[in-house]
């Protein structure tokens, strides 16, 4: 147990995260279950992992902060062109960027105004309906469609594919009209 917490010191001095270091102890916590389980190990080393106090407080890691409507109507503004439709959507719809890079013109049925999500790109592993507003509808009607894809979220005619893209142009258009970017502000 002493080891552990020292282990939890050690990576918080080190700059982890609380949410981090609770992850690593699950991992190897269901490392050393699995070698129990096997007969590799005795029950003295999972006792050690069931008595370790978790660093992560329920809801201490939630967002504080969220763009008011003139920082997003700023922020529009100084977005490039292939970031600035994504964002719209996203922050009328509430989907998480992996939902938006998933995002296919086959899940979405402008008739009922809405957009069907799979199990397979929600974070949930479930299939969800989102609402489409007018500004959503109208986004959508304005990008172009592939011939060689169904993706709806494109930059130079192949699908936007990265997180970190998206990051990139979100950071950068948040720098240029002066809005603070990251968890941390």
């Amino acid at each position: 147990l002493l080891d552990l917490e020292k282990y939890q010191a050690m990576r918080s001095r080190e700059g982890a995260a609380p949410g981090t270091i609770d992850m690593e102890l699950v991992m190897t916590k269901t490392m050393v279950t699995k070698a129990f389980d096997n007969d590799m190990l005795d029950g003295r080393c999972l006792k050690a992992f069931r008595k370790v106090k978790k660093m992560l407080k329920a809801g201490s890691n939630a967002r504080k902060r969220t763009l008011s409507f003139e920082e997003y109507t700023a922020l529009s503004g100084g977005m490039q062109r292939y970031i600035s439709p994504l964002v719209e959507v996203s922050f009328n719809t509430g989907m998480r960027g992996g939902e938006m890079l998933s995002l296919k013109w086959s899940y979405i049925d402008k008739e009922k105004r809405v957009i069907r999500l799979p199990a397979e790109v929600t974070k949930e592993k479930r299939a969800k309906v989102v609402p489409m507003n007018t500004h959503v509808a109208k986004v959508l009607d304005s990008l172009p469609r592939s011939l060689t894809h169904d993706f709806v979220f494109t930059r130079k005619g192949k699908p936007l594919s990265s997180k970190t893209t998206i990051q990139y142009g979100f950071q950068t258009a948040c720098e240029k009209v002066g809005i603070p970017y990251g968890r941390k502000t």
